[in-house]
């Protein structure tokens, strides 16, 4: 992610990443014991805009129920005035 010229820009491309359930188990944290996104959807990004007009973007192990998921393998540019797009990679 990054700012540029007024707008937020967020390069969203996961690939085929699984998320390192054995390395939480090392650490004594189960699969299950995990927050959301650590499973199939592992390094999906949502974004929502909030009540302050802040957008926000993030990723496994935020709650983003109701949030806009954003399309993988794609550039996203948010706009200050609230446009967006997306640019397929």
């Amino acid at each position: 992610m990054l700012i540029v010229d007024g707008a937020l820009v967020v390069v969203h491309s996961r690939g085929t990443v699984e998320p390192p359930l054995a390395a939480f188990a090392r650490r004594g944290v189960a699969a299950d014991d995990l927050p959301p996104g650590h499973g199939d959807d592992y390094n999906a990004l949502a974004t929502t805009v909030l009540p302050t007009g802040a957008r926000v973007v993030a990723t496994s192990g935020v709650d983003t129920t109701g949030w806009q998921l954003l399309a993988d393998n794609a550039v996203h540019v948010f706009e200050r005035s609230g446009a967006a797009r997306s640019i397929p990679l």
